[in-house]
């Protein structure tokens, strides 16, 4: 699953990811469960007002990982070796028939609209898709009436690409799957 990485004021991309977990669960009836890939670091954190040190932050999302099995993704600029065998991992957990939930944008999606995708998660996604592995989209926002809603679109699969076209390819179907005006820098795809 391809979601956007979906923040307003009261509203943390967590809760996103907890809506379309139970949403996912409601319709498979749990099982496979949801391995999340999630950023592993909360840089500038702050809990009722006060910052919370980063290296903390590093800490309690490595407890939260490690319980909830979620794959914590270095950042771009973190070294290869660790970025490569979280990837493998990742693959391992789809040829199980499990399912992987994934916000390309990551940090850099800290509003409503979305954001370009992280730089390597385009490649990245299409690597693990590789022409068999289907993609779903997932656009999550708020309706008319204030009401958290999750779209799931049509699957789709990617074959090997760079990664800009990976981006643009996964981004595209989340973005249709919003209004116009939270399409953000994907509105021309």
């Amino acid at each position: 699953m391809v979601l956007n990485h979906y923040e307003r004021p009261g509203l943390r991309v967590w809760w996103c990811a907890a809506l379309v977990g139970a949403a996912l669960e409601a319709h498979r009836g749990g099982d496979p469960p949801v391995h999340w890939l999630i950023t592993d670091r909360f840089e500038g954190f702050r809990f009722a007002g006060l910052p919370m040190p980063d290296r903390l932050m590093a800490w309690l999302l490595g407890k939260i990982g490690d319980a909830y099995g979620l794959l914590l993704v270095a950042r771009p600029d973190a070294e290869v070796r660790s970025r490569s065998s979280l990837l493998r991992e990742a693959r391992e957990i789809l040829r199980e028939d499990s399912v992987l939930g994934i916000t390309p944008e990551a940090a850099s999606g800290s509003g409503p609209e979305l954001a370009a995708a992280w730089p390597g998660s385009g490649a990245a996604l299409s690597w693990l898709s590789s022409g068999t592995t289907p993609l779903v989209p997932v656009a999550v926002r708020d309706d008319e009436d204030g009401a958290l809603v999750a779209t799931f679109g049509a699957p789709f699969t990617l074959e090997r690409m760079n990664d800009e076209e990976g981006a643009r390819a996964v981004m595209g179907p989340v973005a249709a799957l919003l209004p116009p005006e939270l399409r953000g820098v994907y509105s021309e795809d």
